[in-house]
């Protein structure tokens, strides 16, 4: 999964309120050629944040058609793992962060996101950032 892109619930966000078009290109892009991956963490922050039914069905439409990441039981301990080196850095994601940034490396992708927690972790661990255009 090496050219995949794991979008962040950040980038998502500023994608479907088009509040920035550099981000809406980039992310068009990669739905174009077949590059982006989901995952359930992402999925409940978005779904769970739209302010309507209608976009809910919307946006869940749209990620029936990507790659879904799953976690399964033997992933929490390699994560918990991450997360301790983090926090010996003193740089620990949050639960659904920490998730999917250890669903990115798992899966050797990048993350494309709008949040400075990845940057800094990204410092410590092999997550692989792909940067906004």
């Amino acid at each position: 999964m090496e050219n995949k892109v794991l979008i962040d619930s950040s980038g998502w966000i500023d994608f479907f309120r088009e509040s920035r078009p550099k981000i809406n290109w980039q992310i068009q892009q990669l739905l174009k050629e077949d590059r982006v991956l989901i995952c359930g963490p992402i999925y409940v922050e978005v779904v769970g944040g739209c302010r309507t039914e209608q976009e809910s069905y919307t946006v869940s439409q749209l990620y029936n058609e990507l790659s879904f990441l799953e976690l399964s039981r033997e992933d929490f301990y390699p994560a918990s793992l991450i997360n301790q080196k983090l926090r010996k850095k003193g740089h620990a994601l949050k639960g659904m962060d920490l998730l999917i940034a250890y669903l990115a490396i798992k899966n050797n992708c990048y993350l494309l996101h709008n949040d400075s927690d990845y940057d800094r972790a990204a410092h410590f661990i092999p997550l692989k950032i792909l940067k906004l255009k």
